[in-house]
């Protein structure tokens, strides 16, 4: 009779520690799923970006070379949109077009941004990008306004006209604008 107590016993401790195990597992089970999907879909985004990079390998078999143009390209980019609003720096790129087109400029007043937006065309940027309004006034003859305006949207900074005004004086033509140039933030 003892030894059937002692099976008895042993019977039910194993049946508890089964029981608190399968509690347990019934805990930590869907958290390791969880876990396992995740990786899973991880291991699927490492496989595609392999995938790609051998597509790129074998488009490019000269990857320092392709590294090079890249970094090139990247630098133009960052030139079109500085890393800062810096007003000096945009007046600096307009200085060199005027000077390049025989114009002068008369005034250049940078704008405070609006939080809304600038309410024109450039409403909904991307969040990475940031905005410096500036009305300007430019002085020249004809042909000079002309060529200054057409060069304008070649220049080394990103901008986007908003208004454009032209005046004849005496002295040839006065030119009013209000401009954006943008930048990274």
């Amino acid at each position: 009779m003892e030894e059937a107590r002692l099976k008895w016993r042993m019977f039910c401790c194993v049946l508890g520690l089964s029981l608190i195990c399968l509690g347990a597992g019934a805990c930590f089970v869907p958290q390791w799923l969880g876990t396992l999907e995740n990786n899973k879909g991880h291991l699927q985004e490492l496989h595609q970006r392999n995938t790609e990079l051998k597509q790129l390998q074998q488009d490019h078999p000269d990857m320092d070379m392709y590294r090079l143009e890249v970094e090139h390209r990247l630098k133009k980019v960052q030139g079109l949109l500085p890393d800062g609003p810096e007003a000096g720096r945009l007046m600096e790129v307009l200085q060199k077009q005027c000077d390049e087109h025989n114009v002068a400029m008369v005034e250049f007043a940078p704008k405070a941004v609006d939080s809304g937006g600038s309410g024109g065309k450039t409403e909904g940027l991307p969040s990475g990008l940031g905005e410096l309004p500036v009305s300007l006034k430019l002085q020249g003859d004809y042909f000079a306004m002309q060529d200054f305006l057409v060069a304008l949207p070649s220049c080394s900074r990103l901008l986007h006209v908003q208004s454009l005004s032209l005046e004849a004086k005496e002295s040839g033509l006065l030119c009013s604008m209000e401009l954006v140039g943008f930048y990274e933030k």
